[in-house]
């Protein structure tokens, strides 16, 4: 017969000290990735922030603008709001109600620029912590020039916008 031999040893699986390692090396990678992920989620909020407070303030001071620039004649103004003769819809030359636009802030912080026509009121932009308007006049008929100042916070992130508009039908 065959001689016995003396069988060597096999590994069928792994030491605990083994175990241990991988493990720690392991949890030390989830570790590296949560912090990773962590910290690109809260840049990726930051600058959601950013964009969301920066689109506000241009969606208003584009949509003042735009109107004021064409407006006809004043009708009141003031630091938070300004009442104007925007378009003559009909063109009969009289002014009617639905020809009148009114901006006007809430004065809260956190509050919103409404844009008011014939009662009916539209929010163009929330989250306003302040809002201003300097003309180049106090007197409504004198008006050519309008300076809008406009900052919006969302969460911690403030953007601030500026604008002058020359009003070309005055």
């Amino acid at each position: 017969m065959y001689p016995l031999k003396r069988l060597s040893r096999i590994s069928k699986g792994f030491t605990l000290l083994e175990s241990l390692i991988a493990m720690v090396v392991l949890s030390f990678a989830i570790a590296v990735i949560f912090y990773a992920f962590n910290a690109s989620m809260r840049l990726f909020t930051n600058e959601l922030s950013e964009s969301d407070a920066s689109f506000q303030a241009h969606k208003a001071v584009e949509m003042m603008s735009g109107e004021l620039r064409g407006a006809i004649e004043i009708e009141s103004a003031s630091t938070a709001s300004i009442t104007f003769w925007y378009a003559d819809l009909n063109d009969n030359g009289i002014r009617e109600a639905n020809e009148t636009a009114t901006y006007t802030w809430t004065g809260t912080i956190e509050g919103f620029i409404n844009r008011i026509i014939q009662a009916s009121s539209q929010e163009i932009a929330t989250g306003i912590k302040g809002f201003a308007l300097t003309y180049n006049d106090p007197t409504p008929s004198n008006i050519r020039l309008i300076k809008i100042f406009v900052t919006v916070q969302k969460d911690s992130t403030l953007s601030t916008l500026e604008s002058s508009v020359k009003c070309r039908n005055l």
